[in-house]
């Protein structure tokens, strides 16, 4: 049975009642409905009008946790061996305990539509939400369609709006194939700063499938996007540098841009999930994974009658870690290769890991702070 056919007309139903409504159905909406149909027996609808996405690879650090077990079935490959280079220097991590995964997100979705097919309690929606009234026990959403979806608890996935002036992580990535062996695949490479720094923070990141085939980012920290033939530049000038290669197939194309600080406030419509309710990293644009501990911890709640109060990607002490670090960036953005350089070699690997995961232990925090550039950071928190 194919999604569509799931999809049930209910344009004649102006009505309905459910136990849960989910706003929106990426990555926290789907994976949120999951939990909950795999734990719980209640009625589920899936709100979104979207019906296809784009298509991107997400990558995560994997420590093991039980959140992470669909994301391990449809992974596409892990490394146990990351590095950070520059012109001077290099740094590379090893995990013992944790490893980096790539998943593309259409196999993901696509694994969970499948999963979820299977419960007759779980009904999809292709509408928006146009506004919402709210009682003490009860919840009615009004569709754009007319219709009106009344639940006991609801769930908000819709995005945020961000300020002006923020920083901007943008970029654009090519999947290639060569015909010659030029690649690690042992190791990927988080970031290469041996690129132009002309408009803005730039590293490369580079994922080695095999020793032919890579995913190659030309990525860019800044309040403004380029054109896409700009980043694809630089990604050939990188190749023919660093590989000797010149020649190459383009397999795929993907693009995006993430802002990193904190967004505008909003008036939920209901539990805010995903980035809404602040799973994604500010400092580092990462929120796969927070994203699945978020709806994880979210759907043991809810099976254990405790109130479902939503976490975000870090602590708050991270949160402010983030906040510091990103005003440093913005005024110092030569800086921007020792001061990642720094991080990577006050930690471990599964230290880094963590860290990057959020809510990392209060030794691998101190560690870190210890080995910034003080004077910077310290203008960096008192304006």
């Amino acid at each position: 049975m194919s999604i569509s056919n799931k999809i049930e007309d209910l344009t004649k139903l102006t009505h309905r009642n459910f136990d849960v409504a989910i706003i929106g159905a990426g990555c926290a909406g789907l994976s949120l409905a999951n939990q909950l149909s795999l734990n719980t027996n209640k009625s589920i609808v899936i709100i979104d009008e979207q019906t296809q996405r784009p298509n991107h690879l997400w990558g995560f650090w994997d420590n093991g946790n039980e959140s992470f077990e669909i994301a391990r079935k449809v992974s596409q490959k892990t490394w146990d061996k990351w590095s950070v280079h520059s012109h001077e220097k290099k740094t590379t991590h090893e995990g013992k305990q944790s490893v980096y995964r790539v998943l593309e997100s259409e196999i993901f979705e696509k694994f969970i539509w499948r999963e979820l097919l299977k419960n007759k309690k779980i009904e999809r929606i292709k509408s928006n939400v146009n506004n919402c009234a709210k009682t003490p026990l009860k919840t009615t959403l009004h569709l754009i369609n007319g219709q009106e979806i009344t639940a006991n608890r609801i769930f908000d996935s819709r995005p945020l709006q961000y300020p002006r002036g923020v920083l901007l992580q943008h970029f654009v990535g090519l999947k290639i194939q060569t015909n010659q062996k030029i690649f690690d695949p042992s190791t990927l490479i988080l970031m290469d700063f041996r690129a132009t720094q002309k408009e803005g923070i730039h590293f490369i990141y580079l994922l080695p499938f095999c020793e032919k085939s890579a995913l190659i980012e030309s990525t860019v920290i800044s309040e403004s996007p380029k054109e896409n033939t700009w980043y694809q530049k630089q990604i050939r000038k990188y190749l023919t540098k660093f590989y000797n290669c010149s020649y190459f197939t383009i397999q795929n194309t993907e693009q995006g841009i993430i802002p990193m600080g904190v967004p505008q406030s909003d008036i939920s419509m209901g539990i805010p999930i995903g980035l809404r309710a602040g799973a994604l990293r500010a400092s580092s644009g990462y929120a796969f994974a927070q994203i699945q501990d978020q709806v994880w911890d979210l759907g043991q709640k809810i099976c254990k009658n405790i109130p479902p109060i939503t976490k975000p990607g870090c602590d708050k002490f991270e949160q402010f870690m983030d906040s510091v670090f990103l005003r440093v960036m913005k005024r110092h953005p030569e800086n921007a290769p020792d001061i990642f350089l720094k991080i990577l070699d006050s930690l471990n690997g599964d230290e880094f890991a963590d860290f990057m995961r959020g809510y990392s232990k209060w030794r691998i925090k101190l560690r870190l702070i210890m080995n910034l550039p003080k004077v910077k950071f310290l203008k960096g928190i008192i304006n």
